[in-house]
């Protein structure tokens, strides 16, 4: 097992054990918080720049000020009920299915059917990279799904999320939001297995972009910097004093 992901464990157990034993109203404020950082950023990588006052518009239900207002609150109400589906999931440890894929597609976008599918040669939105063959999309997509269930027992977790993110938006499979589904698939897979999920932070965007042009070897470093942020920031709310000794550390 990678030296890096033991050293992780041994943070995270430590961290969360020290969020356990902090009040009710701390952990609550913290995961209100966290749940507007993890929005913020996911619409950030798909090009949707919001505020926190938006944000918390949304959350609340307010209709927006006119057409294109509207349009982003439901966008951010879609990308809350895929966060709310994949810590579900997560909890009751669901398996990756196909019907997964489809259900965070639905979620995200309100469509299904044939149309779903990218019939273009390339990525669309704000990805450009290259990915597989349009017309292989679908049988790609059933044996990433075996392999995932292959996998498990045999690879840490930490390894199936990267990979399953990674080969996810090579084979890109639709017409809008791959990517994002392939975020909420690789983190679904590390909150089943007690982690935090990679929030990929809006100023790594262009360094996200381009880790899908090279080896997956990007795309695990990427993740591993978002892992350790996420234990950082519980380090320096539960636990300051080892906070700033591993941060002194790393420096």
């Amino acid at each position: 097992m990678h030296l890096h992901y033991i050293q992780l464990d041994d943070r995270l157990d430590a961290v969360l054990a020290a969020e356990r034993r902090a009040t009710k109203a701390v952990r609550r404020d913290f995961r209100q918080r966290f749940v507007l950082s993890w929005l913020y950023h996911e619409l950030a990588l798909e090009g949707v720049c919001v505020t926190e006052s938006d944000l918390r518009r949304a959350l609340r239900g307010c209709d927006g000020d006119d057409y294109c207002d509207d349009v982003m609150l439901r966008n951010i109400r879609r990308f809350r009920r895929a966060i709310d589906t994949l810590n579900d999931q997560a909890f009751q440890r669901t398996p990756i299915t196909f019907e997964t894929l489809l259900g965070y597609h639905e979620i995200l976008t309100g469509l299904s059917g044939r149309e779903i599918w990218r019939r273009e040669e390339g990525a669309t939105e704000n990805y450009k990279h290259d990915v597989i063959d349009a017309d292989d999309v679908e049988a790609e997509l059933h044996l990433l799904c075996r392999d995932i269930e292959r996998w498990s027992g045999m690879k840490h977790p930490i390894q199936i999320a990267i990979q399953v993110h990674y080969r996810l938006t090579q084979i890109w499979p639709f017409n809008k939001y791959s990517a994002a589904v392939a975020r909420m698939v690789a983190n679904q897979i590390l909150v089943a297995n007690g982690y935090s999920p990679a929030i990929i932070h809006a100023q790594e965007r262009q360094r996200y972009y381009h880790a899908m042009h090279y080896d997956i070897s990007r795309m695990h470093d990427l993740v591993m910097e978002s892992l350790q942020q996420q234990i950082q920031s519980r380090e320096r709310l539960f636990m300051p004093c080892n906070a700033s000794r591993f941060e002194a550390r790393a420096s």
